[in-house]
C-alpha cells in the first residue's frame, strides 16, 4: 500500500534525523516489509534496491547481525518480475560479499531473472561472457555455497538457455 510505504519511510527519515547523535536503529522486519512494499507490482527495483544498500548498512554498523536471505530475495524476485537480470546477478553479488548465504530460493529467483533475457550484462563474479552461460555459471556458483540445484532451478537453467540468442 502506497500510504503505508510513504508512511513508514517518513517515520523512519524522521528518527534518523532527530536523533540528535544517537543512533536509531529500526528492525529487519521493518526493512524487510519496506522494501518488499517496493517489490510489489509494479516492482520498482531501484527504490528496493536503495533501501536494500540502507539496510544492509545499519545492520552491519548498527546491529552488527547480517541481513537475512529473505530481504535479498525478495528483491532479486522483484528483478526478475522487472526483467533485470544484472540487477538481480548484483544483488547475489552483494549477498554474497556481505557473508548472507544464498538459499536454494535465491537462486531460483535470479535463475528465473535470466529466462526472459535476450542479453545480460557481463556480472562481476559470476563467471563466462555469454548470457546462455550465465545461468550455467550460476548453478555452479549455487554448488560452491552449498546449494543443490532443485528440479525448479534446473527448470529455469533450461528455459533461460533456450530462449537466449547465444
Amino acid at each position: 500500500d502506497l500510504g503505508n510505504r510513504q508512511g513508514s519511510m517518513h517515520l523512519y527519515e524522521e528518527w534518523s534525523t532527530e536523533g540528535g547523535g544517537a543512533v536509531i536503529s529500526v528492525g529487519e522486519a521493518f526493512w524487510f516489509h519496506l522494501i518488499n512494499s517496493y517489490c510489489d507490482e509494479p516492482p520498482n527495483v531501484d527504490v528496493a534496491m536503495s533501501l536494500l544498500d540502507r539496510a544492509i548498512k545499519e545492520s552491519a554498523t548498527v546491529s552488527r547481525k547480517s541481513t537475512p536471505p529473505r530481504t535479498f530475495n525478495v528483491v532479486i524476485q522483484a528483478c526478475a518480475q522487472a526483467r533485470r537480470p544484472a540487477l538481480a546477478l548484483e544483488v547475489l553479488r552483494r549477498m554474497r560479499d556481505f557473508g548472507v548465504s544464498p538459499t536454494s530460493i535465491t537462486y531460483l529467483f535470479v535463475l528465473r531473472s535470466c529466462e526472459s533475457a535476450t542479453q545480460i550484462e557481463r556480472p562481476r563474479g559470476v563467471g563466462e561472457d555469454s548470457a546462455a552461460n550465465i545461468p550455467k555459471s550460476l548453478l555452479n556458483v549455487a554448488r560452491e555455497d552449498g546449494v543443490k540445484p532443485t528440479p525448479k532451478m534446473l527448470s529455469s537453467l533450461l528455459l533461460s538457455r533456450t530462449r537466449s540468442p547465444d
